[in-house]
């Protein structure tokens, strides 16, 4: 089902962005004057490089990988956010879902900065989790090493294996990890972790540096682009999630909620629709766990049972940790408000 639908979003739906996502949802042909009538003339180009990358793929919920960036870059501008936000969205995953390789990611950006786009390129560097990448790319670990000692040694072959350019283009995360990150996870692995274990550990902490390393971006460049996207991001995976999944749902709630304490500190510096949007990611979050239990309990299969007590105890867990009473109310109530705080600085 198509983000965009009533039942979805609980708030004024544009029958235009409602036919669009419908149509890459189901796949359909979209012509440029289609792309162009709905997210701009701007965005046609990126749309199209993003078509091309992942088109005919599948996420593992049926869904097209088109249908995910899309839908964030819709979300986007159905809160009235303009060009570099929707450049960004649509762009923000595009390295993750075309090949976990850094070299993808170094053209996409040599290609966004030959196009004189410098800010969207630094943006999209910042949005991509590098550490995550480098990672699942180098984590074949030498023979006979083990432990963060051998994860350091796989790293650095990796960097080394690199052309130069590329190396140099993500020596922060390079040098990060090898370190920082990873020597300072080292000195708190209790002897019986395992391998398995170690790096979930570390995956983690990533995860959090990646974050952490967004939210400075954020706070020097005075550009909220890389948050809004982030927060739209964290919505949409959760919508796009297997309802029986558990353990992927709660994946996806710990990452969300990681996002959301990390950048809480910067929701009260300008400009004023930071705060307004935290709150309605927070509380789209919870709307969509309601959502999902909805769901749920349509199917009669007592195998799902489970998965109801799950649904309501997260969903009673995130209303407490927020202090969220009316989800879908509040989301409508957001959604416009932030509309209103977008064409206010539009004018002025």
């Amino acid at each position: 089902m198509s983000y965009l639908s009533p039942q979805n979003q609980g708030e004024a739906i544009s029958p235009r962005l409602f036919a669009f996502s419908l149509a890459v949802t189901e796949g359909h042909f979209i012509s440029d004057d289609m792309i162009c009538d709905v997210l701009g003339p701007a965005q046609l180009p990126w749309f199209r490089l993003v078509e091309r990358k992942v088109g005919g793929r599948v996420r593992r919920t049926g869904e097209p990988v088109l249908a995910h960036p899309v839908d964030v870059a819709l979300r986007a501008l159905s809160l009235g956010f303009g060009d570099a936000i929707l450049s960004c969205a649509l762009l923000h995953d595009h390295v993750e879902d075309c090949s976990q390789d850094l070299r993808v990611g170094a053209e996409l950006l040599d290609l966004v900065e030959r196009g004189g786009r410098d800010r969207l390129a630094h943006d999209l560097h910042r949005l991509t989790n590098i550490y995550g990448i480098i990672l699942s790319s180098s984590l074949a670990l030498p023979e006979g090493a083990s432990g963060v000692a051998g994860i350091v040694d796989a790293v650095r072959a990796m960097q080394a294996a690199l052309p130069w350019n590329i190396s140099q283009r993500f020596g922060l995360e390079f040098h990060q990890l090898c370190e920082y990150l990873l020597p300072e996870i080292s000195s708190r692995v209790s002897p019986g972790l395992g391998l398995d274990g170690l790096l979930r550990m570390v995956r983690d902490e990533a995860y959090q540096v990646y974050i952490g390393d967004l939210a400075d971006h954020v706070s020097r460049s005075g550009r909220p682009t890389v948050l809004v996207v982030k927060y739209l991001d964290l919505v949409d995976n959760l919508r796009t999630s297997s309802l029986a999944n558990k353990e992927s749902v709660r994946r996806i709630l710990h990452k969300a909620e990681r996002v959301l304490d990390q950048t809480y500190w910067l929701v009260n510096r300008p400009p004023s629709y930071l705060p307004l949007l935290y709150d309605y990611a927070k509380c789209h979050l919870i709307q969509i766990l309601e959502q999902h239990r909805a769901a749920i309990r349509q199917l009669p299969d007592t195998r799902y049972v489970v998965m109801d007590r799950f649904y309501l105890e997260e969903t009673n867990r995130m209303r407490s940790k927020y202090k969220v009473d009316n989800a879908a109310g509040t989301v409508a109530d957001l959604a416009s408000r932030i509309r209103e705080a977008n064409k206010t600085a539009s004018q002025e």
